[in-house]
């Protein structure tokens, strides 16, 4: 690492007097990516970085400054846009949009997609290659890993850092270095001969598959033996792997993963292929088990309790029995729907209380009143009144004064004073549901286990400081720069390989989680 911070690939190096490298986003063979800010223009970018003195196999100057010009030219609704490119000393860089999503790769890491989106992702992906097809570029790496899933639903296609023009010179042919993984690789480029359109097609065929049934069609202990599967073993046909494929999707794969290049279709047939498909609505989809270290976040809804009107005896008829029967318990009756969210304790319990409240002072006030009444204070209903007499007129006698008859007297009442009642007051649905993408966040950290000390202390160090930013974050000060604060901490260990890959990929969702509903 020093060397690359001698050489300007760290946070804050300033790259052609415009790009300030911010934290870096993911690295490979072919250098390093980071998060920019185009100091110009003012606006975030993702800059590709390679030091051209350590990189490794036959990456020069000129074929780098190939690639920006290829790159330069595809202008696609499903690529990356390049926005610059060059060299820095010995420094070569290439500019791109910055995108907001999540990589295939993630999504498969969940479980297979529906046929329906499966088709739709590739389908887009098709097209992308039909596009850099016709003006003689190969993407040459075809996987989950390059390809993007924005937050808006589009499909973009990543890194054509490895992207060959075809009409590359026969001596650099010689010196060609088998690039690719393993498990998206075509035949001839798993033998190091000459790649072309058709190379794409296949790893194209090997990601569908990937993506229908959660798994390539060949897997293996090692690169090697799942290359040696790729030139020599028949793949697997994709309704034996998940059945009720649709039979056209099926033969479509098999034609794609055909050891021969020139029986492969062309990417152009397969996107028309592909947008012509027909896919029957599949029935309600059961997702898989969440994988260890997914961060899965408790649903959070907020109801409050329907105003229920007590009316005290004789002062109305009684309420219809529709009421009842719209708040009777749906989960009591098999057909009758959805079951409803389970509330929160903490709601649960506050409901309790206020009810058990109200039905205590209507008790109270019920022997109130009765009392009352058995003591005469209060007329029964019914009762006779007392007739009054009309009034005649008499002359003026004295009054005399009136002595209190003999008898029983009754003690005065005392009504008992009724203690206030505080109801406990609900969070809105917003800070609810922030507290509960806060929860998602520490569900991760809980189920990450480390094992040596690296990885421990690297666990107490998010640990404290997910503390100090959750407290911030649900308090409103500076939630944003505090969520930023933390998840460059949370790259920078991940970067160190102090946490590993599962876990940052829960973690990337969970803060995503956070950050929308900041």
């Amino acid at each position: 690492m020093a060397a690359l911070y001698t050489r300007g690939m760290h946070a804050g190096a300033l790259i052609a007097g415009r790009y300030r490298l911010s934290h870096l986003i993911g690295a490979g063979s072919m250098g390093q990516v980071w998060r920019a800010t185009d100091e110009r223009l003012r606006r975030d970018v993702a800059v590709k970085v390679v030091d051209l003195t350590q990189a490794t196999g036959p990456v020069t100057a000129g074929r780098f400054e190939r690639e920006v010009v290829a790159t330069a030219q595809l202008n696609h609704p499903a690529i990356v846009t390049t926005f610059d490119g060059g060299t820095d000393g010995d420094l070569a860089y290439l500019v791109m949009e910055l995108l907001d999503g999540v990589s295939l790769a993630a999504l498969l890491h969940r479980g297979p997609l529906p046929v329906r989106e499966a088709v739709r992702i590739g389908g887009e992906v098709a097209r992308a290659l039909e596009a850099t097809h016709l003006i003689g570029i190969v993407h040459r790496d075809i996987k989950p890993g390059n390809v993007m899933v924005t937050r808006t639903g589009h499909v973009k296609v990543l890194d054509f850092g490895i992207a060959r023009l075809t009409a590359e010179t026969a001596a650099e042919q010689a010196t060609r270095d088998v690039l690719g993984t393993a498990a998206y690789m075509s035949p001839e480029q798993a033998k190091g001969e000459p790649v072309g359109a058709a190379s794409d097609v296949y790893s194209l065929g090997c990601l569908l598959v990937a993506m229908v049934t959660g798994r390539p069609p060949f897997v293996g202990p090692n690169s090697v033996a799942i290359a040696q599967q790729q030139v020599s073993a028949a793949p697997p046909r994709l309704r034996q792997l998940r059945p009720g494929v649709p039979q056209p999707l099926d033969a479509l794969v098999a034609a794609m993963l055909a050891k021969d290049p020139a029986a492969r279709p062309t990417a152009a047939d397969v996107a028309r292929s592909l947008a012509g498909l027909a896919v029957p609505p599949e029935p309600t989809a059961v997702l898989p088990p969440a994988p260890s270290g997914t961060a899965v976040l408790p649903p959070v809804t907020a109801v409050l309790p329907p105003a229920t009107a007590v009316l005290p005896p004789g002062a109305g008829p009684a309420p219809a029995p529709v009421a009842s029967a719209r708040l009777r318990d749906v989960s009591a009756d098999p057909g009758g729907g959805p079951h409803p969210p389970q509330r929160p304790r903490w709601f649960r319990r506050g409901v309790r209380w206020v009810l058990l409240a109200m039905g205590g002072l209507v008790v109270v006030l019920g022997v109130v009143l009765a009392g009352n009444r058995l003591l005469g204070l209060v007329p029964q209903s019914g009762a006779a009144a007392t007739p009054t007499r009309t009034p005649t007129t008499r002359p003026p006698t004295a009054t005399r004064p009136t002595t209190p008859a003999p008898g029983l007297q009754w003690p005065s009442i005392q009504l008992p004073t009724l203690p206030t009642i505080q109801v406990p007051s609900l969070p809105s649905a917003g800070e609810a549901a922030l507290r509960g993408a806060v929860e998602g966040v520490n569900t991760v950290l809980d189920s990450w286990a480390p094992a040596d000390p690296a990885a421990v202390q690297a666990k107490s160090t998010v640990r404290q400081a997910w503390a100090k930013a959750s407290e911030k974050i649900l308090a409103g000060q500076n939630a944003e720069r505090e969520l930023a604060g933390f998840a460059a901490t949370v790259d920078r260990l991940h970067d160190k390989g102090s946490i590993p890959q599962g876990t940052y990929v829960a973690l990337t969702v969970a803060l995503q989680a956070v950050r929308v509903l900041v």
